[in-house]
């Protein structure tokens, strides 16, 4: 739940309107139980889809926090 939660935080701060996407499924990241329901596991593919004034940001910005593990050790 923290990473979701991680997510819908980040997304607060962007106007873009942002979807991840896996296996077909989508799921708002402004909803975190959306998130929890993609049931995606360490090392799944999730697209991450944008459309607004700042989706670029917004990509590179959850792309990041992505990569660095949401901030948590592993």
């Amino acid at each position: 739940m923290r990473r979701a939660s991680a997510i819908s935080k980040l997304v607060g701060d962007f106007q873009s309107k942002i979807d991840l996407v896996r296996d077909g499924h989508r799921a708002s990241t402004t909803e975190p139980l959306e998130i929890l329901l993609l049931a995606a596991e360490c090392g799944s593919q999730v697209m991450i889809e944008a459309t607004g004034p700042d989706a670029e940001e917004a990509v590179e910005a959850l792309a990041k926090l992505f990569a660095n593990n949401f901030g948590l050790k592993v």
